[in-house]
């Protein structure tokens, strides 16, 4: 066994102290590079997994902002076609409004035609200047009358004699008799104009309708 002195105890102590802090203090300085290269390689390569994240997550915001406006275009163009029909359908509710309205009026010129061309009938049935003369003015009216009807969109039905009879624009008052077969169901006067409203006939014309076989015919509806 080797016996060591205090001092040389104390000294090897020492030593030992001073050995291992020397150590110590190169260990650190001589890791001090590898530590921060190992430290600073992670902190790069999450800063740029952070900045792929954050440029995926602004392509998705994109690509919903770009649904999100293909959705509302839709959405757009649907109400524009709502409001061509409600547009439609309201112009067509204002038509029958207004047709409605003047229906009043249509059936006050009529009235006023019907009259004029009675009293200018009456006056011709007197051999007198002056009851022709009459009867041109009437005629005048009655034509006035006409003339604000088809201002309305109203139109006349004058049949003339020998046309044939047609029920949806005459109407028999009376017959007359024939002479000819041919004649049978033709118009041989008129009692009353008749109108139409475009095709719609508001009122038909009346007539008195040739009859063959004695001219006794039952009379027209």
């Amino acid at each position: 066994m080797t016996t060591v002195d205090a001092e040389d105890s104390d000294n090897a102590l020492v030593d030992v102290d001073a050995v291992d802090s020397v150590d110590s203090e190169a260990s650190v300085d001589s890791g001090a590079g590898p530590v921060v290269e190992v430290i600073a390689a992670p902190a790069n390569g999450g800063g740029l997994d952070t900045l792929r994240g954050q440029i995926t997550t602004l392509q998705s915001r994109v690509d919903e902002l770009v649904n999100a406006a293909a959705r509302e275009h839709e959405r757009a163009a649907f109400r524009e076609s709502v409001i061509d029909r409600l547009h439609s359908e309201n112009q067509l509710l204002r038509r029958g409004e207004l047709d409605a309205m003047f229906q009043p009026v249509r059936d006050g010129v009529v009235a006023l035609h019907d009259l004029a061309r009675r009293a200018a009938a009456q006056y011709r049935r007197v051999d007198a200047a002056s009851a022709e003369q009459g009867a041109a003015l009437l005629d005048t009216v009655a034509e006035e009358a006409a003339d604000v009807l088809a201002r309305l969109g109203v139109s006349r039905i004058e049949p003339v004699a020998g046309e044939l009879f047609d029920p949806v624009r005459h109407r028999g008052v009376g017959t007359a008799s024939a002479e000819h077969p041919w004649q049978d169901n033709t118009i041989v006067d008129v009692s009353a104009t008749g109108f139409a409203l475009a095709e719609k006939v508001i009122r038909r014309a009346e007539v008195v309708v040739a009859r063959h076989y004695g001219g006794q015919g039952e009379e027209l509806r």
